[in-house]
């Protein structure tokens, strides 16, 4: 088991898939996801940490920020995004306090 600072994320959803086949020609990477029509209600920024995905798509969500307790997270980026290589965002209520820009960090991108 390989321990990294993602591992115990305080995160809503952590998609990490291992570069592996699992059945002869199905490669786990070629797997996209889509989060859709949710409400998250969220003292932390972090809410999706995706790893190794052809797709992502978060859509038609409601993100409450909750002032009961304080961020604590070294991580204050909504979304971390590491070798993803399309995100689609569209469509979500973050009550005004959310910038794709500011808020969406790309690790690495899919060659």
């Amino acid at each position: 088991m390989i321990f990294t600072r993602f591992y115990f994320v305080i995160v809503l959803v952590m998609l990490f898939y291992s570069s592996c086949t699992v059945v002869k020609n199905y490669n786990l990477e070629d797997f996209g996801v889509q989060i859709l029509n949710n409400y998250f209600e969220i003292f932390d920024k972090p809410i999706v940490y995706a790893k190794s995905l052809t797709d992502l798509i978060f859509s038609g969500n409601k993100v409450v920020l909750s002032e009961t307790y304080k961020p604590f997270h070294w991580n204050q980026k909504s979304f971390l995004l590491e070798k993803v290589g399309n995100f689609s965002f569209e469509n979500n209520d973050f009550g005004g306090s959310f910038s794709q820009e500011k808020d969406v960090l790309w690790m690495k991108t899919v060659d």
